[in-house]
């Protein structure tokens, strides 16, 4: 699995108890976990949801 298949299956995870829909990015994170500070990682790449969004 690619590091950018290996992320996106975390978020998809990481959102399985959200309530859709979700209509802004605001909702993105505060629907994550942790909401911005939420963190994925695949090999050396480790990434939080606030800096995915820029």
């Amino acid at each position: 699995m690619s590091v950018k298949e290996e992320i996106h299956s975390q978020i998809v995870g990481a959102l399985a108890d959200a309530s859709f829909p979700i209509n802004s990015p605001e909702e993105l994170l505060a629907a994550m976990p942790a909401g911005a500070d939420t963190k994925c990682k695949a090999g050396d790449v480790e990434i939080t949801a606030g800096e995915a969004g820029r």
